[in-house]
């Protein structure tokens, strides 16, 4: 697929979803393109299974005032004194084995984030702790900022990039905050903003598409 081609597909389904007025009307978008958008390059939802609970601010400051959590947002050294649910220390124990417990702050920090915060580093973990906290927010990862970056740029050379690209990175914030925005804006049909968790079905169908256009 070259440049005009990925173009043409990436406006293609932009146009779809703006004319969407269900989150079904979402998920169709990607049945009526299945010759386009292969079915392998969709979310695993076996791996990686629709969230359906919430994370609040209150949440994570009881956590705080149990001692569970630091006032930094990270595992105090006693929390298991604290916590004896053993699913919670099962997924400690597996986050642990992945190296994965630094990154639990930067979902903290999501969680707790106001509307205008920034992070300076590890946005995905970031916005996925905004999307724990409110559904409206959406889960974004390579895939869909490359889908999206590239509807709303007119530049070749920039698609090309956006094509190539494998990680998001600090140069990529803004690309992230006007994702975020799109999602709340008159882009979409009002009847579907006004459906909870609408933002899910969309991250879905830009996902695919975007692992399709990638070089």
């Amino acid at each position: 697929m070259n440049n005009a081609e990925c173009k043409e597909l990436i406006t293609s389904i932009f146009q779809s979803i703006a004319a969407c007025r269900t989150p079904e009307n979402v998920d169709a978008i990607l049945e009526q393109c299945v010759d386009r958008i292969p079915v392998s390059h969709r979310v695993d939802v076996k791996q990686f299974p629709r969230i359906t609970f919430d994370i609040s601010k209150e949440d994570i400051r009881g956590m705080q005032n149990g001692g569970i959590l630091t006032q930094e947002g990270v595992l105090a050294p006693d929390w298991l004194d604290h916590v004896h649910d053993p699913v919670a220390r099962l997924l400690y124990a597996m986050a642990w084995k992945n190296g994965d417990l630094p990154k639990i702050k930067h979902i903290i920090q999501g969680v707790l984030a106001e509307d205008d915060d920034a992070p300076s580093q590890a946005f995905v973990f970031h916005q996925f702790g905004r999307h724990l906290a409110d559904k409206a927010q959406p889960i974004v990862d390579q895939h869909v900022l490359r889908a999206f970056g590239i509807h709303q740029s007119t530049d070749e050379e920039t698609w090309t990039l956006l094509r190539k690209m494998k990680t998001i990175k600090k140069v990529n914030a803004q690309l992230v905050a006007d994702y975020r925005q799109w999602l709340q804006s008159n882009a979409l049909h009002g009847s579907l903003r006004a459906t909870p968790g609408y933002a899910w079905h969309v991250d879905q169908v830009l996902f695919a598409l975007g692992k399709t256009v990638r070089l």
